[in-house]
């Protein structure tokens, strides 16, 4: 076996491997990454995500004068990282804001590694929606959660904003969509995800909570953590974490719903 130090290694080849007598270890040349590999190390595989911030909570009104106003959905990020085995991966899932009469909490940040999606902005009594670095009702579009839908004077803007949709999960679903605002009637549409006036929004959709009346506002829905990889690699779930794992096609699919903790990949 050839041998020499870090600087000397020759130009890579597919197959070329050598004893490196700056690490004491042996490597091998991987033409697919362009790098060298000791033959104790792994290489790294690429994991695709959906991180979804938790879904802000609702305001109360004054009925007849300024309804309820919607939460905001969290903001959804969705793509690929590389990940290396057997190294550890923080994992958080944002919690879901309060409802309040006068000024709801924010949802919540949802985190995987160095990928942060934060929550729904909060919102005040009879004010005009909660919105995601966007606007009031606004359109979930990328990495846009929806706004939440306005009340204000006499309960216009009553939609909230449509979701983004992703089918990580095995098939298509609605995350981050903003709530519908409250008119003291029938209300709007809140985006998938996103809650009716006066209802909470469901769990681990990033949704904003529907618009609240004059005896209170609504809870936001939590956010998740959606990690899907190539099913030759297992996923180890540390403590603070609930997580379940799916096979979906040629992948394993692991669903973080709650919690606060670290994860590896072997």
């Amino acid at each position: 076996m050839n041998s020499g130090t870090t600087a000397e290694r020759p130009a890579g080849a597919a197959g070329l491997f050598r004893y490196n007598s700056t690490t004491g270890y042996p490597e091998w040349y991987d033409s697919a990454t362009s790098a060298w590999y000791n033959f104790f190390q792994q290489k790294p595989f690429s994991v695709e995500y959906l991180v979804v911030g938790g879904g802000s909570g609702s305001s109360g009104g004054t009925n007849a004068v300024n309804y309820g106003s919607a939460g905001a959905g969290g903001i959804v990020l969705t793509s690929t990282i590389s990940i290396a085995p057997s190294t550890g991966y923080t994992v958080t899932v944002g919690s879901g804001g309060a409802g309040s009469v006068t000024t709801s909490s924010p949802g919540g940040s949802s985190i995987f590694s160095t990928i942060t999606a934060t929550g729904g902005n909060a919102v005040g009594q009879g004010k005009t929606g909660g919105s995601n670095a966007l606007y009031s009702g606004g359109t979930g579009t990328g990495a846009q959660g929806g706004g939440g839908a306005g009340a204000g004077g006499n309960g216009s803007v009553m939609n909230g904003g449509v979701a983004v949709t992703s089918s990580i999960s095995g098939s298509s679903v609605g995350y981050g969509g903003g709530g519908a605002g409250e008119d003291g009637g029938g209300g709007g549409t809140p985006g998938a995800g996103g809650a009716d006036n006066s209802n909470n929004a469901v769990a681990n959709r990033g949704g904003g909570g529907g618009g609240g009346s004059a005896s209170g506002g609504f809870n936001g829905g939590s956010g998740v953590v959606i990690l899907s990889y190539p099913s030759a690699y297992t996923v180890s779930i540390g403590a603070g974490l609930t997580g379940t794992t799916a096979t979906v096609g040629a992948n394993n699919v692991t669903t973080f719903t709650a919690g606060t903790g670290t994860v590896s990949f072997a």
